[in-house]
């Protein structure tokens, strides 16, 4: 797709000396390279058409992805945050002697 993008772009500026007088540079063309101008212009604008498409489809994409991953990421932060407060709040590890609670 990049290959086909830079491509396109130097056709562009190959043909803007004749897109600026579009209409009279094909009015001097004769019929059958009028209509083959006119068929290269469709190829091309489906070709860019395509691409835009392409992109577009990977824009939202990414954006899924990137929603799905932030999502990831709060679960896990919250898992985090409860397992540090289930941990500040449940005493000494188990296996353990409290001798401080012992000895009052």
């Amino acid at each position: 797709r990049q290959k086909l993008t830079q491509e396109l772009v130097e056709m562009g500026r190959q043909l803007a000396p004749h897109r600026e007088n579009w209409a009279a540079t094909r009015d001097a063309l004769d019929p059958r390279d009028r209509q083959l101008a006119e068929h290269m212009l469709a190829e091309v604008r489906e070709l860019l058409g395509k691409i835009i498409e392409s992109d577009e489809q990977d824009a939202r994409s990414l954006s899924a992805r990137k929603t799905h991953t932030a999502a990831e990421l709060g679960t896990t932060r919250a898992e985090r945050q409860a397992i540090a407060a289930y941990a500040a709040t449940a005493g000494p590890p188990a296996g353990r002697l409290d001798r401080i609670s012992e000895e009052s």
